[in-house]
């Protein structure tokens, strides 16, 4: 085993300087000084060794004897071992050196912090100067500059843009330096230039080396260099983290930090500026919790539970920004579509994008169905395309097949498969260092706890729907069985997404016959639509010929039931139905679809839109709606004659009495949920104002529902709703809030299966409610966010009754913000539709003057 001694190397590097006539060794002479030792001993050596050996490249190790050898010959020496002999003996007493110009040690600084500067720039995909400042990180570091704290860290897992902040930072700090004549001092560097430490060398030796100083001559000689001593002193290390270093390395190197804090303790204008991975900031901070050193040091706002991440992801204003810097000529729609947002908002997703479309980047045409395919062309040339391909797809099995779902994340525990990341461990390394993966610490005292985690939501849900299909080998059955149990909600929607993509790109329809199949809230069904209308409205990767209304409906009864219901109303949910009856339907189906939309417009209360539908729905002959128990076209007649004229036709009244009577007829129609139906037919029943006509329909409704052992949850819900209204409006308090508090407590127990849709049914029940309650506070709430909400729901009749409710509970005083501001928002609505608030507001006859007031 070769040992070089530190002292006697840094003897050598000082006269191999010496021999070149250089007082200070920068980057950029290091090249020169290779040529010459080339000419000299006519032996080669490369640039990159010297700027191993001075600490400006990657070096992991000891220089070769061969370098040694040759140094030691440039010198004047037979060989190493002959430089040792007679340097070793020798006492080497530090060279008190003076240096002539403080100018020349400044200069030194500001080349290698425009070195390190320039060389990061260059790294960036995204051109530099089409790069944007982080809000984020400006804010922290200037707080950090304000403050008294010693040390600061910016950190977050890979792919989050903590390096090109940094440097945007860096630049913006020394422009302003340069037009204030700041004196300030930053030494700027990348963590790889400290692998170039010998062993035994501490960090102000180092430093003195870089500044071309003797090394030996202890801190004071930094300190005394004029223009340091009462100046500030800022020290950035970019990627100080697990990635570049071993283990071990890094511990060594974060002491050396800690001890530099140490001795210039009297320097308060040193400051130390760190960036890191998060998994690397838990190991340095158990180091400072147990030194009790955290006092020092400046985290900011970490935006998560384990104060891991204080670099948060693009802002919508950040995305915004960057893509006009990148092409001004872009169109940005106000809001960006929450799929486009939350797949921009990830640095790393951005970058690939720009990477594969920086020609022809254009946001606007970029739906949230067309993010699947960026991100399939992500992984297939990270995964499938890269190196270690084999290896990280076994790797990748491994991980999924040994995860669990814990706290609403998919976790892989270390230990349990440390034997296959040592088995793939080129494979593991490689998908940390791309931002593929990352290493979670949890460990407590006296327990491991080191979990890996997917670093995005959607990579996971990739890799997990194409282990789905190679487990199951078909989009069948038993792959809707499994995202149906082993999938937790917060992830089941992403998986089926990933095999709808999946199965589409590779034409494997049948996908669609067993998606309703598998066991989702209605919430969940709601998301999935959208994407689904979106992949109708692209046409997206079909071939010319296919027929779309035969693929997505090959099981038109199990698919239709599964996306129509009251429960999906929204602005989105129009549009899906829209870009439905442009696909070649039955009869049947249009007229659904048509009632649907009726529906949508009802709850809008946009007169114009249900005028329209329902001339189109009148166009459908006779024959058409024979297998209807309940005639649509005249439920929908006749909401719109009362809400316009207060006028009620007597036809569909007439049908709902007979089915009350007989019930549903053997002729069962057979596409379609006649839950919708029985929905609109109880909200026409309820302008009759029979209260208990409207009990015994409901009655009879959730008595159907139990039938066959089907019982539909959310259909359920809606008829409750009703039911409970209708006993308040009864006068039968009691029983209204029985079922209005059983209303309460199931959507407290598991509130995301609600639809938003569904939350403002409750929210309408809960202001009718008020008066006979006292959770008031809950309803203000309400009403705060629905003021403050600028963004369209669609759901006007419904937050009109809302705010007519609350502001009768309040008798309407005006006197508080909130009610002057839930006055405005009623008002607004009452002008923006032309029907008839004296037939839309439910509690217009008591308090009616008040209203119109």
């Amino acid at each position: 085993m070769r040992i070089v001694l530190p002292y006697v190397f840094e003897q050598l590097k000082q006269e191999v300087l010496d021999k070149a006539g250089l007082t200070i060794i920068t980057p950029s002479d290091c090249q020169l000084l290779a040529l010459n030792i080339s000419k000299q001993t006519r032996k080669q050596i490369s640039d990159t060794t010297i700027k191993r050996i001075y600490g400006f490249a990657l070096s992991s190790s000891v220089p070769s004897l061969y370098t040694l050898n040759l140094l030691s010959e440039y010198c004047g020496y037979s060989s190493w071992d002959y430089f040792c002999d007679e340097h070793s003996k020798k006492q080497i007493k530090p060279q008190a050196k003076s240096v002539e110009k403080t100018s020349d040690v400044l200069d030194v600084l500001r080349k290698t912090t425009h070195n390190t500067l320039q060389a990061l720039k260059n790294k960036s995909v995204i051109p530099f100067n089409l790069t944007i400042e982080r809000e984020s990180i400006n804010e922290h570091l200037d707080v950090f500059l304000a403050g008294e704290y010693r040390a600061t860290i910016l950190t977050s897992p890979a792919g989050y843009g903590k390096t090109i902040g940094l440097c945007r930072w860096v630049e913006s700090h020394l422009n302003k330096m340069l037009v204030t004549h700041n004196t300030d001092v930053v030494l700027f560097l990348n963590s790889k230039v400290l692998m170039g430490l010998s062993p035994g060398i501490n960090l102000t030796d180092w430093l003195l080396a870089l500044m071309g100083l003797p090394a030996g001559n202890g801190f004071d000689t930094i300190v005394d260099i004029d223009g340091l001593r009462h100046n500030n002193f800022y020290l950035i290390i970019d990627e100080f983290d697990g990635n570049v270093f071993k283990t071990e390395q890094l511990d060594l190197l974060f002491s050396m930090l800690l001890d530099f804090l140490a001795i210039s303790s009297d320097w308060p204008g040193f400051k130390l500026i760190l960036t890191m991975r998060s998994a690397s900031w838990i190991t340095c901070k158990r180091r400072l919790l147990l030194d009790n050193r955290m006092d020092e040091w400046f985290i900011g706002f970490m935006s998560d539970e384990h104060e891991e991440r204080n670099v948060p992801v693009f802002s919508t204003h950040e995305i915004k920004e960057l893509c006009r810097r990148i092409n001004p000529a872009i169109k940005i729609p106000d809001v960006l579509h929450p799929e486009v947002s939350a797949f921009f908002s990830y640095p790393l997703f951005f970058q690939y994008y720009y990477q594969k479309n920086h020609t022809d980047f254009l946001l606007d045409e970029l739906d949230h169905f067309r993010i699947y395919e960026v991100i399939s062309s992500y992984i297939f040339d990270k995964i499938y395309a890269g190196k270690f391909t084999t290896e990280k797809v076994l790797l990748l099995r491994i991980l999924i097949a040994n995860g669990q779902f814990k706290d609403g994340k998919f976790l892989i525990d270390k230990l349990k498969i440390y034997d296959h990341l040592k088995t793939y461990r080129d494979a593991y390394n490689d998908l940390i260092s791309i931002g593929f993966l990352r290493e979670l610490n949890r460990c407590k005292e006296a327990m491991y706890d080191e979990y890996i985690e997917f670093t995005n939501k959607r990579l996971f849900a990739a890799v997990m729907a194409a282990q789905l299909l190679h487990d199951c080998g078909d989009y069948n059955s038993e792959l809707c069985l499994k995202i149906s149990d082993t999938i937790i909600p917060e992830y089941r929607v992403m998986v089926l997404k990933w095999c709808i993509f999946n199965g589409v790109k590779n034409k494997q329809y049948q996908i669609f016959t067993h998606l309703h199949k598998i066991d989702l809230y209605a919430s969940e069904r709601a998301i999935l639509l959208t994407f689904l209308s979106s992949l109708i409205k692209r046409n997206f990767l079909l071939p010319a010929d296919a027929k779309v209304g035969e693929i997505f409906f090959a099981d038109q009864n199990g698919i239709f039931n599964y996306f129509f219901g009251y429960e999906f109303v929204s602005l989105e949910y129009e549009q899906a139905l829209k870009e439905l009856l442009t696909l070649n339907l039955n009869e049947t189906l249009k007229i659904w679809i048509n009632t649907c939309l009726s529906i949508v417009y009802i709850i809008q209360l946009n007169s114009e839109a249900l005028e329209e539908r329902i001339k189109i729905l009148r166009r459908f002959p006779d024959e058409a709606f024979v297998d209807f128990p309940i005639n649509p076209l005249y439920c929908v007649e006749t909401i719109y004659s009362y809400f316009k004229f207060g006028v009620i036709p007597k036809r569909a009244l007439v049908q709902i009495t007979r089915f009350l009577f007989n019930g549903p007829s053997a002729k069962n129609n057979p596409i379609g949920s006649n839950n919708v139906l029985y929905l609109l037919a109880l909200t026409t029943l309820s302008l009759s104002n029979n209260k208990s006509k409207m009990i015994r329909f409901i009655t009879q409704l959730n008595h159907y529902n139990n039938v066959g052992g089907t019982h539909n949850l959310t259909y359920h819900f809606f008829l409750q709703i009703g039911l409970a209204d209708t006993y308040f409006a009864a006068g039968d308090v009691e029983t209204g809030l029985q079922i209005y508090t059983e209303l309460q407590k199931n959507y407290k127990v598991d509130h995301l299966k609600y639809t938003p849709y569904m939350r403002a049914c409750l929210d309408l029940l809960s202001a009718h409610a008020l008066q006979y309650h006292s959770d008031i506070d809950y309803l203000k709430r309400v009403i705060e966010k629905m003021i403050n909400n600028t963004e369209k729901s669609g759901y006007k009749l419904l937050k009109a009754n809302t705010l007519s409710y609350y502001l009768e509970y309040e008798n309407f005083n005006k006197m508080s913000d909130l009610n002057r501001a839930a006055y405005m928002k009623f008002k607004k609505y009452l002008h923006s539709t032309s029907f008839n608030p004296q037939c839309y507001l439910f509690n217009y006859y008591t308090a009616g003057e008040k209203i119109m007031s």
